[in-house]
């Protein structure tokens, strides 16, 4: 499927918004490991975040990282509808899982820009993940079980791009149209009369 993106302008206000609305939870200072534990969202954490073992984010308000997120091996981070939001990246180990309530409601979103700034490593048998996207950079998909949702790479210099090893499957990206997570990116319905 071939997606128009948005220019950079829309994106960048799209992440002040998703910035603000993170701000508007607790903001935390410095790196944050949880392990086996509850969150709430929404969530501002200046530093990375690291997941182990369970970990559930109540409310529907995004977790944004200035530095990368990592849901570490054998991780599952369950929610209704709280999307993962990185400045930098976010990876996946083996075996680690996002297992989304609504799968319309959540995903992954990256701002880095390299060829990898989301690496997803396959484990998430069954679960529905939504929407990852890297509107400056590249996605690498890996492992035995595939993503389940959308993915949208952006960015210049051939970053842009999803790349699949071992059997790594992508799903129909049927998501996108609906997913309340990329709002803040579709263009204003038209006003007016139409004549």
């Amino acid at each position: 499927v071939v997606v128009v993106l948005p220019d950079t302008m829309t994106i960048e206000a799209w992440r002040t918004s998703l910035r603000a609305a993170a701000q508007a939870g607790a903001v935390l200072t410095g790196s944050r490991a949880f392990t086996n534990a509850t969150i709430s969202a929404p969530l501002y954490v200046v530093g990375a975040v690291d997941f182990y073992g369970t970990v559930t984010i109540d409310g529907s308000g995004p977790v944004y990282a200035t530095q990368g997120i990592v849901l570490r091996e054998g991780a599952t981070v369950h929610t209704g509808a709280a999307p993962l939001v990185s400045d930098t990246s976010i990876e996946m180990r083996p075996g680690a899982q996002y297992r989304l309530g609504t799968a319309t409601q959540g995903g992954l979103v990256s701002f880095g820009s390299a060829s990898n700034t989301l690496v997803l490593q396959g484990g998430t048998t069954g679960a529905w993940q939504g929407v990852a996207y890297a509107p400056y950079g590249g996605i690498s998909l890996s492992g035995a079980n595939p993503w389940r949702g959308a993915l949208v790479a952006g960015g210049d210099s051939g970053l842009g791009r999803v790349a699949l090893t071992g059997a790594g499957v992508v799903y129909p990206a049927g998501l996108l149209p609906v997913s309340t997570l990329l709002d803040g990116l579709r263009p204003a319905p038209a006003t007016g009369d139409c004549d």
